[in-house]
């Protein structure tokens, strides 16, 4: 499903998830804490998170459609300011992130991304 493979984009590309299918639940929720803790850290995994971005013009359209945009908006560094907030505030837990790599996108993902 492309809004799937969409939203899986964005949650892969916040670099902090870099190690996909081998970050253990000890090792997200140690990651989650330092964000949380450090406006630095995660100034640097929405840089890394955009400057790992290989998204098409389609794809970002549909990000932008998605998310609530307008033309022209820096989606894909709002996309990974949400990302990263969002695990960092503990609102995107382990448990989404694996579902994540399962495919299977919940009601909570869309609404982290449309900022709400």
């Amino acid at each position: 499903m492309k809004k799937s493979r969409s939203i899986a984009t964005v949650l892969a590309a916040t670099g902090i998830l870099c190690l996909a299918g081998c970050v253990s639940a000890t090792q997200y929720a140690t990651m989650a804490e330092a964000l949380n803790g450090s406006p630095a850290l995660r100034r640097e995994a929405v840089d890394q998170c955009v400057r790992s971005d290989r998204s098409t013009a389609q794809h970002q359209d549909f990000l932008r459609k998605l998310m609530n945009l307008t033309p022209g908006s820096p989606v894909v560094r709002i996309s990974c300011e949400r990302a990263v907030k969002a695990v960092a505030s503990g609102r995107l837990t382990y448990a989404d992130y694996r579902n994540k790599l399962r495919g299977q996108t919940s009601p909570k993902v869309v609404r982290v991304l449309q900022g709400r």
